[in-house]
């Protein structure tokens, strides 16, 4: 696999609640700390990529979210002050990563998800998408599969139909129909599965009401906005997809921050992301 794409804002929600599930406030508010990194070695083992790159909701510049300016209450019913607690800790966590040689990939006006879309169109090569955000199961085709963190599963073009509720032909449209009341955008009123279907067989229109709800909320669901979106291609053209490491700070600032169980484990942190950047250099240093 030549380019693994985390999630990271999906990660670290993931890992908190498993660190504060089974030993809250552990390691001194670091469990999930050291959890988000073992989690990052443990899929760079499973698929052996040549790069990783974490991909992140935060916004560098503070530009605000551009869906907010398609339906003003997208994701307004989340919990901030609980965000904050859940992200305590993901600026040293984006820190770490990156002296393993992991790229940190941000957005300007959207989210992690368009950034991993991104990725996915312009890369080289193979790519796997590490995530629990069934919004991006759109961007699975020859070349791009997804791997579902909490069954432990890959999904691709060949078995998606057994692990999403829509078809791999009409995600889209069936997810617009859909909606999404997690992130506060509403279905298309009167179309369920039954109608859905209908309407995919040519047999039911939809009202003018209908309509401007069904384009909205392509809009807000298609992983393809940033192409329309001035700016933010050159944005994510602007950032670097070469990551550098710096191993005696990784365990220095691991050190510090009571990271123990990273530093005893650190011969396997070190074979995973380092050891391969150890050889290439040896090899240039020998022979040039």
């Amino acid at each position: 696999m030549e380019n693994l794409l985390i999630d990271g804002n999906n990660l670290v929600w993931r890992v908190y609640y498993v660190a504060e599930s089974v030993n809250p406030g552990g390691m001194d508010g670091m469990l999930h700390v050291h959890m988000f990194l073992s989690a990052l070695k443990n899929y760079a083992e499973q698929y052996s990529p040549k790069r990783v790159i974490c991909c992140w909701d935060m916004r560098k510049d503070k530009q605000p979210n551009y869906r907010n300016t398609l339906i003003p209450d997208y994701k307004e019913q989340r919990d901030k002050d609980k965000a904050k607690v859940v992200h305590c800790q993901s600026d040293l966590i984006q820190e770490l990563v990156e002296y393993l040689g992991i790229v940190n990939f941000y957005p300007s006006q959207l989210e992690a998800d368009d950034c991993i879309a991104w990725l996915c169109e312009t890369l080289p090569g193979n790519k796997c998408i590490v995530s629990s955000d069934k919004d991006m199961l759109q961007l699975i085709r020859d070349g791009v599969v997804y791997y579902d963190p909490m069954k432990k599963v890959e999904i691709n073009m060949a078995n998606f139909e057994q692990h999403s509720k829509f078809g791999y032909d009409t995600f889209m449209i069936e997810k617009i129909f859909a909606g999404d009341k997690s992130d506060n955008v509403p279905g298309i009123h009167g179309f369920g599965p039954v109608k859905v279907k209908k309407y995919l067989a040519g047999e039911v229109e939809l009202t003018e009401a209908q309509k401007e709800q069904y384009n909205l909320n392509f809009q807000v669901f298609d992983l393809s906005l940033h192409n329309g979106l001035a700016g933010e291609v050159e944005h994510y053209e602007s950032q670097s997809l070469k990551g550098e490491t710096d191993w005696e700070t990784f365990l220095k600032v691991c050190k510090e921050n009571g990271l123990n169980s990273i530093v005893n484990n650190k011969e396997s942190f070190y074979n995973q992301f380092c050891m391969d950047v150890t050889l290439s250099n040896m090899f240039e240093n020998l022979f040039g």
